[in-house]
């Protein structure tokens, strides 16, 4: 079940620049005590301005009005509280909610604990109104993968500093997404980041990511605090400042070592998960909202297909799609011989498989095969096509490479560098290629494209082969019919279609063994009697 908000966020915000990513839960900390600990960390206002910097712009960035179907907040008593009221609470009555609070990490109590309690609860509670609504859309997902890795439950907050829970945040060095991941992060994570796909915008996967990253900084580090402070920082600025402390373990000894924006960030963590979990002592109540709730289901697609065709042809709002599937950057989901997941609401989900070949049939079609002219202009230089040429297209996949496609289509590299205004030799998934091939042959070729990379590199072989799948029939020389194999053709059906020809009569007159040779694109000789 996942909730959905009627419009996604739009607002690109800035945050700590995040890192990278923690492990086995840790022993109970007992907090220490609020005097000696507060005494322990002088903490003057103009430092703690300048830590709190990049969690105050986060929070600014979010805007007051974020989703349509807010409602006023005129209520008269909230909590008890008259919804004017600013309830403050002594330095130790804060301190005894920290401790009652059922985590496992050390979150202690001193100066600069208590700034940031008090910039959550005061300064920016309206934001935090909204963070607690896109709460019950995250933290669920969160929660769950934190159970089943065993992690501490309290890193659900993480996001909240990271974020504000925006889905859609990219700082000003480039992480990306809910637990800002930057990109080199998140490929050796094993998510998939190119121009159409940003898995990083995935909460499910993006999720996991950065839980295997932080379980492994505190695999390294064995303290929770440590590994926060390398997931902002990097382990590298960690170590030196471990190093420089003469090889300080505890977070707060290290706090003159470590980069000036980290100082702020774990102290920030604490402030946020106190004030998300104290929020209604501080009269900040999640802000009212026109949301609805739908079950929802996933399937995986290997074929490209856009969300603006599935809105038009199921009525789902294209909002909803993009909603639901925010890792595609292009507003699609390209082809893969992996698949990727398309989430669906699930009212949705039947009428979607029964219409899929129509879909993927009508998809194909948008990219028409044109008649062209001997010449064509490419970009600024001048592109030689073939005469009686006819253009398709062709959308790259996993596996891929040039010398593959040009062997494929029996077509120079060059060629397709040209056609394509490609230098050197990448190409990317999902990129759609320009290929041109004699007009005659069209339909042989045209199949290549629904052709998974087994498939393509078994026709190549068998065009190598053998000589009854050939390439070149000629039919002025050939006292034949031919026919072009279709995805799903078997002997059996072909042969149906020439009630004079049996199954044999295929086999002999193109040597083929049985049904299991056949590949699409594949031209066959039919003689008839």
């Amino acid at each position: 079940m996942l909730k959905f908000k009627k419009l996604s966020i739009t607002v690109i915000t800035l945050i700590f620049s995040s890192s990278l990513f923690a492990g086995d839960l840790m022993p109970v900390y007992e907090s220490v005590d609020v005097k000696s600990d507060t005494a322990s960390l002088a903490y003057t206002t103009e430092e703690f301005e300048e830590e709190s910097f990049y969690v105050a712009c986060t929070l600014d960035s979010m805007l007051v009005n974020l989703y349509k179907g807010y409602k006023s907040e005129n209520q008269a008593h909230f909590f008890g509280f008259d919804t004017s009221a600013l309830p403050h609470y002594s330095d130790s009555t804060l301190h005894a909610w920290l401790r009652q609070m059922p985590v496992v990490m050390p979150f202690a109590f001193n100066n600069r604990v208590k700034r940031f309690i008090e910039l959550y609860a005061y300064q920016r509670r309206q934001q935090v109104a909204h963070m607690l609504v896109l709460g019950e859309t995250y933290f669920p997902i969160f929660e769950e993968a934190l159970e089943r890795k065993g992690m501490p439950h309290e890193l659900k907050y993480l996001p909240v500093v990271e974020s504000a829970l925006n889905n859609h945040a990219v700082s000003r060095v480039g992480a990306t997404g809910i637990w800002q991941i930057m990109q080199p992060t998140g490929r050796m994570l094993g998510l998939t980041i190119n121009s159409v796909v940003d898995e990083r915008r995935d909460p499910y996967k993006a999720t996991e990511a950065a839980l295997n990253y932080l379980e492994s900084l505190h695999n390294i580090y064995g303290d929770w605090l440590l590994a926060l402070a390398a997931y902002n920082c990097g382990p590298g600025n960690l170590n030196r400042a471990i190093r420089r402390s003469g090889g300080k373990r505890n977070y707060w000894e290290l706090l003159p070592y470590i980069p000036r924006e980290t100082r702020g960030y774990v102290p920030a963590f604490i402030g946020a998960a106190f004030v998300m979990n104290y929020h209604n002592k501080f009269n900040i109540r999640p802000v009212e909202n026109d949301y609805q709730w739908m079950a929802t289901d996933t399937i995986m697609i290997k074929d490209r297909i856009t969300f603006s065709l599935i809105s038009e042809k199921l009525g789902i709002p294209k909002e909803t799609i993009e909603y639901l599937n925010p890792a595609y950057r292009a507003k699609f989901i390209p082809e893969s011989g992996n698949g990727f997941p398309l989430k669906l609401p699930i009212e949705y989900l039947a009428s979607f498989e029964a219409n899929a070949d129509t879909l993927f049939a009508m998809e194909r079609k948008a990219a028409p095969v044109d008649p062209v002219p001997a010449v064509t202009q490419a970009a600024s230089q001048r592109t030689i096509v073939p005469e009686n040429s006819v253009r398709l297209h062709y959308t790259v996949k996993e596996g891929d490479n040039i010398g593959f496609i040009a062997e494929w289509y029996d077509v120079r590299a060059q060629d397709i560098r040209d056609w394509n205004n490609i230098r050197g030799n990448i190409i990317r998934v999902g990129q759609r290629l320009t290929i041109f091939v004699p007009e005659g042959n069209a339909d042989k070729y045209r199949g290549i494209n629904d052709m998974d990379f087994a498939q393509k590199r078994a026709y190549l072989s068998s065009k190598r082969t053998n000589p009854g799948v050939s390439a070149t029939i000629d039919p002025e020389k050939c006292d034949c019919e031919l026919y072009t194999v279709r995805s799903g053709d078997t002997l059996w059906d072909i042969s149906r279609k020439y009630p004079e020809v049996s199954v044999d009569d295929l086999r002999r007159a193109n040597n083929l063994s049985d049904s299991r040779t056949l590949r699409p694109g594949m031209v066959l000789k039919i003689k008839q009697p």
